[in-house]
């Protein structure tokens, strides 16, 4: 964690996000894509319940066919591509 914001050089402070939220936004990529990341991949906007924010993140691709806007979520951090060693990387 920064201790100064790099915008406004204020103190940051650590705070709890929650781990539930609702799809504000999202896509299916069915590129070629970066990073060993399944194909396809989908990536969304999601508002968080416990606080007013947004966050972006990858979607789990098991549950592609199922998102949709406004639908509950719950976040987490997994096991999702590889690096360029070809070892797992984790993606929240």
């Amino acid at each position: 964690m920064r201790e100064h914001c790099s915008n406004c050089l204020g103190t940051t402070v650590q705070a709890r996000l929650g781990s539930r939220g609702r799809v504000y936004s999202f896509t299916v990529v069915r590129t070629k894509p970066p990073f060993g990341l399944p194909q396809p991949y989908g990536v969304a906007y999601i508002d968080l319940n416990a606080m007013p924010l947004r966050v972006f993140g990858l979607l789990d691709v098991s549950q592609l066919g199922q998102v949709q806007i406004g639908a509950p979520v719950r976040l987490s951090v997994a096991s999702m591509g590889v690096n360029i060693a070809g070892q797992p990387c984790l993606h929240g």
